[in-house]
């Protein structure tokens, strides 16, 4: 599952492998390998993968369908804030403007 979902991300993103590779500070052959599932990828290169690729763990993993990230609650940002935010990620420009115009 993972090497399936990394290869068809990095292809949608227009990585190379060697490029990908650098950005996660690894290697060309070592990102191959989990592609090829003949190896699978640390929890830390998983958090980096999912970082650089702007996905979830849980999509890499095969326990979602959705990969966009989920994002992580910040201390200094209102629920309204986050709303706003979470719209504008998923894209829903309307949304992020109902929640705003609406205090």
């Amino acid at each position: 599952m993972i090497g399936r979902r990394l290869k068809e991300i990095r292809i949608r993103e227009h990585y190379t492998l060697e490029n990908l590779a650098h950005l996660i500070d690894s290697d060309a052959r070592r990102v191959s390998l989990w592609e090829n599932d003949k190896a699978s990828p640390s929890a830390e290169m998983l958090v980096k993968l999912a970082h650089v690729l702007n996905i979830s763990t849980d999509y890499l993993l095969g326990l979602t369908a959705d990969s966009t990230p989920s994002p992580t609650p910040r201390k200094d940002l209102t629920d309204k804030e986050w709303a706003v935010i979470s719209a504008l990620r998923q894209g829903n420009l309307l949304e992020a403007v109902r929640v705003i115009v609406n205090r």
